[in-house]
């Protein structure tokens, strides 16, 4: 069966943040200035400008836009949703993968456009259900023939005659479905051409000018520092420590420490700061200034308010979907109120509903 529908608990902080913890272990955070000027740093390329296309060779993709809200996935990978209706999405190993909010005027599908660490960048066009494209699921179009099985040939130049092209008079889809006898193109009752069913078509990517990038090694740590043209940091400590700090072009932080318990932390000026341990066992905690938000691996919610209740949902609960816990109710009223959605202790803790 599929998967029950996420469920999200949401919380206002006194700054006005609105945060929400999905059972999907997404952590969705939007500031109440959404609609306000765009500060410096804002953009994606880190300057606020541009029109969302490259500018000069090795710069990196600009939008003249602001952030409205963020989602902090559950790998780490920060989602920037801009308000031109672009996508900028940070990865927790430094690397980028942005979208354009205006689709391209030719095609009119999307496309993302991908640096990785060392300023490398591609586009690749957006995926589409269409008909085999001539030349690579299909054989190339091959010159008319007459009777005997000779290419037919232009009187004057001597040139093979092809059939004709699309918008020319008696042109054929090359995909049209033909009859096997006789090989004459199939006709449906609209006296359209019979064609095969559309199959999923994936463009192949391009190359775009790289970011510049530049490497320098500390002599002390040997941690490689390498900074890129789009103004974005990463740290790596040498083998065998897997430490690692990722600074994006908006001041987002990404901090990694497994042998510290750090799967990964991200951090943001205005934002809640969302923490991962090590210990896949444990809960992702949003730190909400007054309160902290918890999700399981198993994707259930907590937020342990200011005066120690707790309010918990679970997308897969036995008994209802979301629990209140009173602070008395118990040592940990996030864990009750989990608890009494999953019916794991029998019967809840007195106050818990």
């Amino acid at each position: 069966p599929p998967p029950p529908p996420p469920i999200s608990l949401q919380y206002l902080t006194p700054s006005g943040l609105c945060v929400q913890v999905s059972t999907e272990r997404t952590v969705t955070q939007k500031k109440p200035d959404v609609d306000g000027a765009p500060p410096a740093g804002a953009g994606a390329g880190g300057k606020g400008k541009g029109k969302g296309a490259a500018k000069g060779k090795g710069a990196a993709v600009e939008f003249d836009a602001h952030e409205t809200s963020r989602a902090v996935l559950a790998d780490g990978s920060v989602v920037r949703y801009m308000s031109d209706g672009s996508i900028v999405v940070m990865l927790p190993d430094g690397g980028l993968c942005e979208r354009p909010g205006k689709a391209d005027e030719l095609t009119g599908r999307g496309e993302w456009i991908g640096t990785n660490l060392a300023g490398t960048r591609w586009r690749q066009p957006d995926s589409y259900m269409g008909q085999p494209r001539v030349g690579f699921e299909l054989p190339e179009i091959e010159p008319l023939k007459d009777e005997e099985g000779n290419v037919v040939t232009d009187e004057e130049t001597g040139a093979p005659l092809f059939p004709p092209k699309e918008g020319e008079e008696g042109y054929v889809p090359p995909t049209a479905l033909r009859d096997e006898e006789t090989g004459e193109p199939l006709l449906d009752d609209d006296g359209n051409f019979k064609l095969p069913p559309d199959v999923l078509i994936v463009p192949d990517p391009t190359w775009v000018d790289p970011v510049a990038t530049a490497h320098v090694t500390d002599p002390d740590t040997g941690a490689v520092v390498t900074s890129r043209g789009d103004l974005t940091m990463v740290v790596n400590h040498p083998p065998p420590s897997l430490r690692r700090l990722v600074v994006h072009s908006d001041g987002t932080r990404v901090v990694r420490d497994p042998d510290g318990g750090c799967a990964w932390r991200v951090e943001r000026e205005g934002f809640a700061a969302v923490h991962a341990p090590s210990d896949v066992n444990e809960p992702i905690v949003v730190d909400l200034g007054a309160a902290l938000a918890a999700v399981d691996r198993d994707g259930g919610v907590a937020i342990t308010l200011q005066d120690g209740s707790a309010v918990a949902a679970d997308a897969n609960a036995t008994t209802g979907h979301v629990a209140y816990a009173p602070a008395a109710s118990s040592a940990d009223p996030a864990r009750s109120a989990l608890d009494a959605l999953r019916g794991t202790r029998g019967a809840p803790e007195p106050g818990v509903f």
